[in-house]
């Protein structure tokens, strides 16, 4: 089928499995299972469940991989596709993607990666890889890895589709799962049919009645329980047929004939019982057992107290230490009658405190589960037996509906001849004889002798009995030694299989000589329903399992075959009571595979070998705790003592004969069965019986054998051993490098990229079994290249950037600086996520990823960061980036988590209170986790407002912003002093404002390793100092202005709460004073609350000296309100233009930077920032007139040289004028600004490298630097201007040399500058306009006045500005002061200015 026509027909992939599971052993309020038995033996014990559920704050440790090791439960009794839960991914590659590579007949690109879709594409035959594998030959092996392959079958290894040289059979019938529903009260589907003798007599039968594993969820079918059981379930123990049970609260409409599908809701969630209502139902059953009288069961109470744990095990003590209990079925009998004679009057009579939701309108019964039986059925010569035997388990008459696994197992053979046998012969056994086994196309053939026995190929033209069966027309000769073939899917025709034939949804039935043929009676009687089955026409879900990077193996579907549904359609009418109504007989899902998985994982769900056991045993370097030490102990002794993949290998070799299974799982509603047919004996000779039969019924055996892919003997499974012996090879020799340092007291440990690669092969070894994209960890997997490969060619291939290299040329290895990053996060992309969380816990995974981090970011990054002046500063300031980044990521975590917490139940219901205001919570809480920056203001301060949004419990508290913690307000300091003081005590749970159930506590603590380990030489209280100075600095660049705190205590005294509350927040700076709001421009109620919100929003950021602030967008009137910030600038643009540093500059560029982050609150940070802004402001008109008027450099060079304020003034006469053309260097004002700072600040400091050479006499070196300036106006004459330098010589205005024709201002004076300046810039209003006209004059001041960078300017105080710019004489008088105003009286501080304004903005 080619894949437009796949598309056509609605090709999709399966509905997911309607099981449950639960994620959570413990439900809320009780942390440990009632009446729980420490002693007593796991639920894991039991072959038929699985273990109890661990959270991944609690590993299972090497347990991890022993058989009943699955959180996830299965979909089928053995599930193939299964993977697990150790190699499950974070980010799984797509099954459906895989399909449509299947299908597909030519490739894609891959638009990911240009190398990819550049490499060449190479066939590889099949031969190559078993030539390979003979002669054990690695070196090829590996180099296969190293291309992109396509793999070619040989036809020497696989039959051809059409071969008259194969004989197909069916093997046997096999009963794999079952599921059985009561039609009432109580354990009609757990007890034997009391109306048999036999079964009534057999003393052997128990059903052992436990309460102690209660937290165990159901993993049968949703379908056949009618209802969505979540939380509805009690899991109460098990038959002696090893049949599991569970108290079920069905609504009494799911066990009606034809339950409501309303009561089948999407949100399926744990089945099992939340502590009280399990307490309720626990004490209804020790009621009900005292009644009936069973063993020395006694209740004192009717009702005991179920609000707890404790009280609850008060009042029932004595009838709890008897668990189990163990009943005949007798005594399970009388406790039957008991509850049909009393429930109702118990339920009438319960307190209030019994009034749980899910009791109101339900009926308790028991719903039986047995998976794993694998019980041969429907044998030739026993059906009459097993009947008797069906008879005796149930009494299906009280049973509302059944579900079951159906096996058939097919097997094909190859043909050395074929021996027509006699036409008498066949004429005797058949009389009858049709051309096909359709009724409406068969012809009669009147002479078989006449009639052709071979086609023009020489294959049998099939005849065909009155009942559609085949008639055998010649007997096959098999090869001596017979051995069969194994049979595959061939994945790329299975969609013919569920190609939709609308006729096959009609009604069919079984005529009189036992065929099926359509009912037109019923059809035309019902159009209604007629329609409506033909409107359900459609394609199931299915998904493709390649084995062994074949495109042949195995599917599963959320339905079944085409070619099956008439048979279904007859046994259905044959079973219905009455017509009308729903089927009795309903198909759920089926799955088509070769049965050697169950030689590989039958008694296990799923070999050591492909769970990954190397994974896990190299992440066991990592580990800490004697724990997590002990259980890699035990790992590495198990992984050295027997190699897993060896053992699969082997265990592979040894299979047996294999054979095609095709399993499908039917529904039937047993009140819609006619009353006598309500047996079990009638229900296997009439349902079980007529089922297996459809499978070896022409219409599905030939559909099934187009489908298939039929191995010549002796090729499988040693066809996978050869595809995947590339990935063996691979993983051999990283196991063989890694291994040795694994050895209890080895000093050394794999790096990370060793431990990632283990995990990549292993994963890739297990797709090879399963198919399943679910192992593929698609983000570090698509980017090294394999499961790319996979849909593209269909075998795995890597990148370039994996080399093979070592002594022989083998060894697989990766630079750590090579290895992918996640594109949000930097964090390394890993695959060994899951393996590690689920054996050794969430902390072991968490401090393994952060050094991984650690050694990638420095990998990555040049050996001396910009900022930072040694490897160690560099080092540090990433390890201090990563905690306070995972801080973040904990405070995202936290917030979410609480408020959806807090809104979950509200928003079910439109009706409920506050319904509205939590759907607005819910809608800020999106934008919120979406913010760069969450815990900084934002943009419009609208981070701010939407986190106070989320976490108002009531639109009211909206207005009062942030609740305050008990702390309020806290320096960055004194939080990283505190978070650092718990990283190195004892105290093992985090404190406030660090939480639980976040990373930042162990980060921190793995980073602390990490810095005593790179910082060997410092003392430990050096080591502590420069770690906190480095933690300062990064939650300062990573904008974290308010934190969550811990409550305060709730009575009012006492310590605060250990644990931080979304409810309250501290404020990392200053505490702002809360504002008084103005609400006359608000009209609205909600508008208020909106414009308090900004305006809280707007104090705590003017007043966080660490807030957002832009080097742009601040205007000159307002940089005093910027001068005691601590943070960088949202703009800080050192990166941009150290890239385009050389040398010389380079340097400066570094120091002055260094400087200037870790000395903002310097006086000269203060003033080069200020100047900065300044002269930014001018743009583009930061130049001069050249040459210069002559009556200016006359003038200059009168001024005395000892008089620097003279010759300063003399300079800024100079007019400001604007480049004749564009340059490119000033158009980018963050980046100008940036660069302006570093430049002041490079003359400004005595002690910069600058101003030393100044100093020795020798700036040679410099020549670079102010080469790169001096385009962008960063020239003397602006140094002079500024008041930086000071000069009289005419070459000022032209080349000049430093100490000859100009100075740097003395150190003493330049402090004495920053002070005006500064004082200028905070007396409000007039003092920065005032300080523009001294540095800039009157022109040029009123110019950036009316471009906003003031306000409020009184027009007193411009001395005739007015008409000074009137004046249109020359360039000279452009300013108001002329060469002719300059007096000696001139000096840098700006006195004709008034008096300082007492008046400061607040």
């Amino acid at each position: 089928m080619s894949l437009s026509s796949l598309s056509a027909q609605g090709f999709r992939p399966p509905s997911p499995s309607p099981s449950l599971q639960s994620f959570n052993a413990f439900p809320d309020d009780d942390n440990a299972n009632d009446n729980e038995d420490p002693d007593s033996p796991s639920a894991a014990t039991h072959s038929f469940l699985l273990p109890p559920t661990p959270s991944l704050s609690e590993p299972i440790g090497a347990h991890a991989f022993s058989d009943a090791a699955n959180i996830v439960p299965p979909s089928f009794a053995l599930d193939f596709a299964a993977v697990p839960d150790t190699l499950l991914a974070d980010d799984p590659g797509d099954q459906q993607a895989l399909n449509l590579a299947i299908l597909r007949s030519n490739h894609s690109a891959s638009h990911f990666d240009q190398a990819y879709d550049d490499a060449p594409t190479f066939s590889l035959p099949l031969t190559t890889l078993r030539r390979i594998y003979k002669n054990k030959d690695k070196k090829s092996a590996i180099s296969i890895l190293s291309k992109k392959h396509s793999l070619h079958i040989n036809p020497d290894f696989v039959f051809d589709d059409h071969s008259k040289y194969i004989a197909w059979q069916v093997k046997e019938h096999r009963l794999d799962y079952m599921c059985r529903v009561p039609n009432a009260i109580g354990f009609n589907a757990v007890l034997p049919n009391m109306q048999n003798q036999p079964a009534r007599n057999d003393h052997t039968w128990s059903f052992k009645m436990t309460f102690k594993h209660r937290h165990l969820a159901y993993t049968g079918d949703i379908d056949v329980l009618a209802f969505n059981p979540r939380g509805a379930m009690l899991y109460i123990g098990q038959s002696s047929s090893n049949e599991s049970v569970w108290w079920t609260l069905f609504p009494h409409q799911a066990l009606e004939p034809y339950p409501s599908v309303e009561h089948m809701k999407s949100d399926l969630g744990p089945s099992t019982m939340d502590p009280v209502l399990s307490r309720i139902c626990i004490a209804c059953l020790l009621y009900m057992m005292d009644k009936s009288m069973y063993s020395t069961i006694y209740l004192a109470q009717t009702y005991p107290d179920v609000s707890s744990r404790e009280s609850f095990k008060a009042h029932v003590s004595n009838a709890l230490d008897m668990d189990p209990y163990e009943f005949s079925s007798e005594q399970l009998n009388d406790l039957q009658s008991t509850l049909e004679n009393h429930y109702e009057s118990w339920w009438e009579s319960a307190p209030q405190s019994y009034r749980h939701p899910l009791l109101t309108g339900r009926t308790p019964a028991a719903v039986t589960l047995k998976y794993g039986q694998n019980r041969e059925v429907c044998k030739p010569f026993s059906t009459q037996t097993d009947a008797k035997l069906w008879a005796r388990e149930c009494d299906y008459s009280k049973l509302s509906r059944i579900a079951f696994a159906l096996a058939t197992h097919y097997r094909a053979s190859p043909v050395q001849s074929w021996t027509p046998i006699p036409v008498e012969e066949i004429v005797d056994r058949h009389p009858v004889i049709y051309t096909t086994p359709n009724v409406e196309t068969r012809e009669l053939i009147e002479d078989l002798a006449s009639y052709s026995l071979c086609d023009d190929e020489g294959r049998e033209i099939c005849v065909y009995a009155p009942n559609g069966r085949r008639v055998p027309r010649q007997d096959a000769n098999y090869h001596d030694p017979y051995e069969p073939g194994a049979i595959l899917q061939n994945l790329r025709l299975v969609p013919d299989l569920f190609a939709a034939e609308p006729s096959h949804h009609y009604h069919w039935r079984y005529d009189e000589e036992g065929a099926i043929v359509r009912d037109y009676a019923v059809d035309n009687a019902d159009e209604r329903e007629v329609d409506a089955l033909l409107d359900g026409v459609g394609t199931p879900g299915v998904q493709l399992y390649p084995q062994g990077y074949l495109p042949y193996g195995q599917w599963q579907s959320d339905g079944v075959i085409d070619p099956l549904r008439p048979h279904i359609s007859a046994i259905s009418h044959s079973l219905k009571a009455h017509d009308g109504g729903g089927p009795v007989l309903e198909p759920v899902k089926s799955q088509c595979y070769n049965n050697l998985a169950h030689y590989t994982r039958h008694s296990a769900r799923h070999h050591i070998a492909q769970r990954g056991a190397y994974s896990a045993t190299v992440a066991g370097a990592f580990a800490e705790s004697a724990k997590t030490k002990a259980t890699a102990s035990t790992l590495y002794h198990a992984t050295t003592a027997s190699d897993p993949h060896a053992d699969l290998e082997g265990q592979m070799k040894r299979a047996p004969q294999t054979y095609l299974r095709f399993e499908n799982v039917y529904k039937v509603h047993l009140q819609r069965v006619k009353p006598e047919m309500r047996r079990g004996d009638h229900f296997y000779l009439k349902a079980v019986v007529p089922l297996s039969a459809a499978c070896i019924h022409p219409t599905v055996l030939d559909a099934i054998k187009r489908a298939s892919k039929v191995v010549r003997p002796g090729f499988f499974p040693q066809i996978m051993l050869w595809t995947l012996y590339p990935l063996r090879v691979g993983l051999d020799l990283l196991w063989r490098k890694v291994g040795p340092t694994l050895a209890p007291g080895s000093p050394n440990k794999p790096n990370a990229v060793e431990v990632e690669l283990i995990s990549v092969f292993e994963r890739l070894i297990n797709f090879g079994h399963t198919g399943a994209m679910k192992v593929m960890a698609t983000g570090v997997m698509d980017r090294l290249w394999p499961s790319r490969a996979i849909l593209d060619t269909g075998y795995p291939a890597f990148s370039p950037a994996l080399n093979f290299g070592g002594e022989d040329g083998l060894m697989p290895s990766m630079s750590v600086d090579h290895w992918p990053r996640d594109p949000v996060t930097n964090y390394p992309l890993v695959s060994s996520r899951c393996s590690m969380e689920i054996t050794y816990g969430k902390d072991h995974f968490t401090i393994y990823h952060t050094l991984f981090h650690i050694h990638l970011t420095i990998a990555r990054t040049r050996s001396l960061a910009p900022n930072h002046a040694s490897v160690v500063g560099q080092r540090l300031h990433i390890m201090a980036r990563i905690v306070a980044q995972a801080f973040i990521a904990d405070v995202r975590s936290l917030v979410s988590i609480n408020v959806k917490k807090e809104i979950k139940d509200i928003v079910q219901d439109p009706s409920n209170d506050g319904y509205e205001w939590s759907r607005a919570r819910a809608r800020s809480l999106k934008k919120w986790i979406k913010a760069k920056d969450p815990l900084n203001y934002g943009k419009d301060r609208m981070v701010y407002a939407d986190l106070v949004r989320a976490i108002s419990t009531e639109e009211e508290h909206m207005a009062k912003g942030l609740p305050p913690s008990t702390r309020s307000s806290w320096s960055v300091e004194a939080f990283v002093d505190h978070i650092h003081k718990w990283a190195i005590s004892n105290v093992v749970s985090p404190r406030a404002p660090l939480f639980k159930g976040g990373s930042t506590g162990i980060v921190l603590r793995a980073i602390l390793r990490e810095c005593a380990r790179i910082l060997a030489a410092y003392s430990e209280q050096d080591r502590n100092a420069e770690l906190k100075a480095a933690l300062v600095r990064a939650f300062t660049a990573e904008h974290i202005h308010f934190i969550p705190d811990a409550l305060p205590n709730p009575r009012g005294r006492g310590s605060p709460s250990h644990q931080p509350s979304i409810h309250a927040w501290t404020i990392l700076g200053d505490a702002p004073l809360r504002p008084s709001n103005d609400n006359a421009l608000a009209r609205t109620h909600g508008e208020r609350l909106i414009l308090q919100l900004h305006s809280s929003a707007d104090s705590f950021a003017d007043n966080d000296v660490r807030g957002d602030w832009s080097l742009e967008h601040i205007k000159i009137q307002d940089i005093h309100l910027v001068s005691n910030r601590v943070a960088l600038p949202n703009d800080w643009a050192f990166g941009a233009a150290v890239a385009t540093a050389n040398g010389t500059t380079r340097i400066l560029y570094n120091w002055a930077a260094r400087h200037f982050e870790h000395n903002m609150q310097h006086w000269s940070s203060q003033l080069a920032l200020a100047l900065a802004i300044m002269l930014a402001k001018a743009l583009p008109a930061v130049f001069f007139p050249r040459p210069a008027p002559a009556a200016l450099q006359t003038k200059l060079a009168q001024q005395p040289l000892k008089n620097p304020d003279r010759c300063i003034a003399a300079i800024r006469s100079t007019p400001w004028t604007s480049p004749s053309s564009s340059i490119k260097g000033i158009k980018e004002k963050p980046l100008y600004i940036t660069q302006a700072i570093l430049w002041l600040l490079a003359w400004i400091h005595e002690d910069s490298p600058l101003r030393l050479a100044i100093d020795a006499g020798d700036t040679s070196d410099y020549k670079d630097f102010f080469t790169k300036h001096a385009h962008k106006g960063h020239n003397p004459i602006n140094l002079a201007r500024l008041g930086i330098v000071y000069g009289n010589s005419k070459r000022m205005f032209g080349p000049c040399r430093i100490t000859q024709d100009y100075n740097p201002r003395t150190t003493a004076d330049l402090q004495k500058w920053a002070n005006t300046v500064k004082t200028s810039l905070a007396n409000l209003p007039d003092g920065p306009f005032n300080l523009a006209t001294h540095i800039f004059g009157d022109q040029k001041a009123l110019q950036l006045r009316d471009e906003g960078n003031f306000h409020g300017v009184v027009q007193r105080t411009l001395r005739a500005v007015t008409a000074s710019v009137s004046r249109t004489n020359s360039a000279a008088s452009s300013s108001k002061r002329t060469i002719d105003d300059l007096s000696d009286s001139d000096s840098d501080s700006p006195s004709h200015l008034p008096p300082p304004n007492r008046r400061r903005r607040a």
